[in-house]
């Protein structure tokens, strides 16, 4: 899977105001500032809570005192950040409707890894700026958000490895050969319009006066016209408007 890839996932609003209550009482509650959703999964580290929480206080969001957009940042202002933990965020749903959670980390390492983001957050933007909901429980959040103003960060993948790159693959034969750049075409793909028209003409004849060859067609006349019809699947059909690879 593409996203299975150990990296931490927040969804960031930027609000006017936010309010968390569990059970009907109020547990947090912000001004202008951050409400982050914070999902995590198997292979997150504290170096990956460090990087987000050093990233998401810097994110330029707000005007600045010129009236500059997108120049000031939470940690530039000083505003309020409320974090609410949100295993949903890595739901697969590719096998149906109803969401699977595998890919989110497990209950307890996740509220010990979540619990240290929280401290980091606090301890670099201050622990009065920042407020958090109860992991595990069944929250409401009610938020303003100012613009409507959201993202999605994660965190950088772990580095691969070195020698297990993508570099090559097995032959037949047991032994490695070199992939071809995704941006090479393949030797079969005509090469502009005369490529078409070489092909019929190598042809062998057709009854009734006609070569054929694979996806190259010349009817009788057409040589002389310099026109040709390519079947080829990447063409429109048209003569001499075809996609180039």
């Amino acid at each position: 899977d593409g996203d299975a890839r150990g990296t931490m996932r927040v969804v960031v609003q930027r609000v006017s105001r936010a309010r968390l209550t569990v059970g009907g009482q109020e547990v947090s509650a912000i001004g202008r500032g951050l409400v982050c959703l914070c999902g995590l999964t198997d292979g997150d580290t504290e170096e990956d809570a460090r990087w987000m929480a050093n990233r998401l206080l810097k994110l330029q969001l707000w005007p600045d005192a010129k009236g500059r957009q997108w120049q000031a940042s939470a940690a530039s202002d000083g505003l309020e950040v409320l974090l609410v933990s949100q295993f949903t965020l890595y739901a697969r749903l590719n096998k149906g409707r109803k969401p699977d959670f595998h890919r989110a980390m497990g209950p307890e390492p996740a509220r010990e890894l979540y619990s240290k983001f929280v401290d980091i957050v606090r301890a670099e933007h201050g622990a009065d700026k920042v407020f958090d909901g109860q992991f595990g429980a069944m929250m409401e959040v009610e938020i303003v958000n100012d613009g409507p103003v959201t993202l999605t960060l994660d965190s950088p993948p772990p580095p691969t490895p070195p020698g297990t790159g993508a570099t090559s693959k097995p032959a037949s034969n047991g032994k490695k050969q070199a992939v071809k750049p995704a941006s090479e075409p393949p030797a079969a793909w005509p090469q502009g319009d005369h490529a078409g028209q070489a092909k019929a003409a190598t042809a062998p004849a057709a009854p009734g006066g006609e070569s054929q060859q694979g996806a190259g067609i010349t009817t009788p006349g057409a040589a002389d016209e310099g026109q040709s019809r390519d079947a080829h699947p990447f063409s429109r059909g048209g003569q001499g408007d075809r996609l180039e690879p």
